[in-house]
């Protein structure tokens, strides 16, 4: 098999629905595709829903374990040369599902790849970043980092960032084969794609942006504010990022 697609959702059925609709053409296309749902625990519906529709492979888990062991899960059984993670709020289309698939093949060098993001009104998102430190972070909260890129600033050919965002990656499943590949499950909402896009690089591959490949991103910032349950967990999860890799900034 070609390519497989790992979509999470928790309590998000339309969402992920709409994320789905196009997938389906992709899989009319391209048949060496396979599509995994892997559900934290919803109870909006969304089992009764997925359950109903065979072209996904469906695995739902009663508790909210987190991003990355939920992802862990699709990971573990994707069947596919390459595992496409994408966020449910994504809103993918044929051409960029291809286009990432060829990049990676002509490009053996590359262990992961990701599109440029949009939002729907077509603004590129800040999904290529520098190391997640404490200044980078603090530059965030006080609105020094915008969300949107400024037109002057927006890549024109592949670039090698630190880490691109874990909303659209493609990256070889054979690295995850590896015992130290899975994603760090410590980690229960970011930084987990900073940590990942690390370790791949470790194993001699490049991360790359190509802003040439373009999939609309409809960003929902779940937990934005610091004071939330899930913003107490992604500070938790970046103390934790900071002392696994004994850098700050």
């Amino acid at each position: 098999m070609k390519l497989s697609i790992v979509i999470l959702t928790f309590d998000a059925m339309a969402l992920t629905r709409r994320c789905l609709d196009p997938l389906q053409e992709v899989l009319r296309r391209d048949g060496d595709v396979e599509i995994i749902v892997v559900d934290n625990g919803s109870t909006d519906g969304s089992r009764e829903e997925f359950l109903r529709h065979d072209y996904i492979r469906y695995f739902y888990q009663k508790t909210n374990r987190g991003v990355a062991a939920g992802r862990n899960i699709g990971i573990r059984k994707a069947r596919g040369r390459y595992i496409m993670l994408l966020d449910n709020d994504t809103i993918p289309s044929v051409d960029a599902v291809r286009d990432l698939v060829a990049y990676m093949d002509s490009h053996p060098e590359i262990g992961l790849c990701a599109p440029r993001l949009t939002s729907p009104e077509g603004l590129t998102q800040r999904s290529f970043r520098p190391y997640p430190g404490i200044t980078e972070k603090l530059k965030s909260l006080t609105g020094g980092n915008s969300d949107i890129v400024p037109a002057g600033e927006i890549p024109d050919c592949a670039i090698e960032p630190y880490y691109v965002i874990g909303a659209c990656q493609i990256f070889r499943s054979d690295l995850t084969k590896r015992p130290d590949m899975l994603l760090d499950e410590k980690i229960f909402y970011g930084p987990e794609d900073a940590d990942f896009c690390q370790r791949i690089r470790m194993h001699g591959y490049k991360v790359v942006y190509n802003p040439e490949i373009t999939i609309i991103h409809d960003w929902m910032r779940a937990g934005r504010s610091v004071f939330s349950k899930l913003g107490r967990r992604h500070i938790m999860g970046l103390i934790y990022f900071w002392g696994k890799w004994k850098r700050l900034r």
